[in-house]
């Protein structure tokens, strides 16, 4: 009897016990010891302000880059109360990285060697297999993917703001348009790497240089940087753009992080078919030159902001709006192969895994909010929580295709396969996230009325499962193949991929 009772509580502890292997990450610990989490996040960690004054000196006022009917063009100086045309009175700022992209690169986190984005565990993960993620969309989705005709395909590009979108500006008009137009580049994109991806390559990879050429040329998107401005509310109830009280918010950002992936993949197909053609070095400097905007204050490490009147360094939270660099910076690092870069997004999925609790959610994501209709916690958790798993996973793709094997690279035992669950079983049953969030029901529109927009569907499922076995429920799967929009993923150039 004593050697049974043994047994099962030798069972019990055991079955607790995380079992290490050679993808087992220690987590990140701030200076005291701690595990890094977002209350220690600013104290803990420093920020190298000569460098970023560096870059931001990198940027300059000029003509160019100014919106048509500027009336404060001429005189150079910026209105301390720009008018209720708002996006018409910004100075815009441009950078000059363009020039010598190299010499302002800022690589990694730019802060000491304590801070979340920069774990000394994944040195040694580095670029296996330079552009490769390109062969294996090819093959993967070669045969799964629907081409169209490209005879009539032309560049399309345009001006907006480095301000506040306009939408959260109350300038409904002018955001959809805005909107309408990023969507148009999306899918000008993913006409081309569709086609290519079906075996168009020669007609294909033309179009994806004379589309890269002709953004160089024009500086397309390079106008996108972090906000030199803050917006406000004065005691009419009008809303106004401040340029006098900086904030860096990164909403301009979220629009180039939409654009930079098939981007990029149009760079990777140009660098596959065209690397000997004389205007590949102007392409692959104008990808990079976007690339460096997007990092312009630190590799996923942070932002300076507006603290009553004085630039202040502060950690960004790792939620959705950083979950984007393990995506990103991965892609670019294969595309490049830059092992720093590739290095910066591998260190932001680890940092999201170790954020992430024992039964998969993700803990800045899925949490409590008193707002009975939040955006950000309890009524907003899940379709958050979605966001981030989709950057996630697909990141997890582009690792996996390098030699790694994504679903045993761990945190505590927590890996990527862990995220996906919760995610599914949360989907299908909300009370799998009551206990974190204090709600009953959350915002499903990414499980019911999934967006073509990736992160608002559940697309990353359907593309992840090409790439290694994902989690497995009947029902979530039954549900989501109801979606056409679960089956395109254009944020990568996916126009559509079949139901396999």
């Amino acid at each position: 009897m004593k050697k049974i009772v043994t047994a099962i509580i030798l069972a019990i502890f055991t079955s607790n016990i995380v079992v290490a292997n050679e993808y087992t990450i220690a987590p990140f610990t701030a200076k005291k010891g701690k595990l890094f989490d977002n209350n220690n996040a600013v104290k803990n960690c420093k920020g190298t302000k000569k460098k970023y004054q560096i870059n931001f000196t990198g940027n300059e006022i000029s003509k160019f880059c100014q919106l048509p009917g500027s009336n404060y063009l001429e005189t150079g100086t910026l209105p301390a109360l720009p008018t209720d045309d708002y996006f018409g009175a910004q100075m815009t700022l441009c950078t000059k990285s363009v020039e010598q992209p190299k010499d302002l690169f800022v690589y990694g986190p730019w802060l000491d060697k304590k801070c979340p984005y920069d774990n000394p565990d994944l040195v040694d993960y580095v670029v296996v297999k330079e552009n490769g993620y390109l062969d294996s969309l090819k093959n993967t989705f070669g045969d799964l993917v629907n081409a169209e005709d490209l005879v009539d395909l032309e560049p399309f590009h345009f001006k907006s703001v480095t301000g506040a979108i306009p939408v959260e500006m109350e300038d409904t008009e002018f955001g959809e348009a805005e909107w309408n137009s990023y969507k148009k580049v999306l899918r000008n994109h993913a006409r081309i790497i569709t086609s290519y991806l079906n075996g168009n390559y020669s007609e294909a990879s033309n179009k994806a240089l004379k589309f890269l050429n002709e953004y160089s040329q024009n500086e397309a998107f390079s106008y996108f940087h972090y906000v030199p401005g803050s917006y406000h509310r004065n005691k009419s109830g009008k809303i106004y753009f401040d340029l006098t009280e900086p904030d860096f918010y990164d909403a301009a950002m979220s629009r180039l992080k939409m654009i930079l992936p098939s981007t990029i993949i149009l760079y990777s197909i140009v660098k596959k078919e065209h690397r000997n053609h004389p205007d590949f070095n102007k392409a692959e400097i104008y990808v990079e030159k976007l690339m460096w905007m997007f990092s312009e204050t630190g590799v996923a490490a942070g932002r300076f902001g507006n603290r009553k009147g004085k630039l202040k360094w502060s950690i960004d939270e790792l939620d959705h709006h950083t979950t984007w660099y393990s995506m990103l910076y991965t892609l670019w690092g294969v595309a490049k192969g830059d092992d720093k870069y590739f290095n910066a997004g591998l260190n932001t999925f680890i940092a999201t895994l170790q954020f992430t609790r024992k039964d998969g959610s993700i803990i800045s994501e899925v949490k409590k909010n008193p707002r009975p209709k939040s955006t950000h916690g309890g009524w907003g958790s899940l379709i958050r929580n979605n966001e981030s798993v989709a950057f996630v996973s697909i990141a997890s793709t582009i690792i996996h295709t390098q030699g790694y094997d994504v679903t045993k690279l761990n945190v505590k035992g927590k890996t990527i396969l862990d995220i996906q669950k919760f995610a599914i079983e949360a989907n299908v049953d909300q009370s799998v996230a009551k206990k974190h969030t204090g709600v009953k029901e959350h915002n499903l529109q990414h499980y019911n009325e999934p967006s073509s927009i990736f992160r608002k569907s559940l697309s990353w499922y359907n593309f992840a499962k090409n790439f290694y076995d994902v989690p497995k429920n009947e029902m979530f799967e039954s549900h989501i193949s109801k979606f056409d929009n679960n089956y395109k993923l254009e944020v990568l150039g996916l126009k559509n991929f079949a139901k396999n």
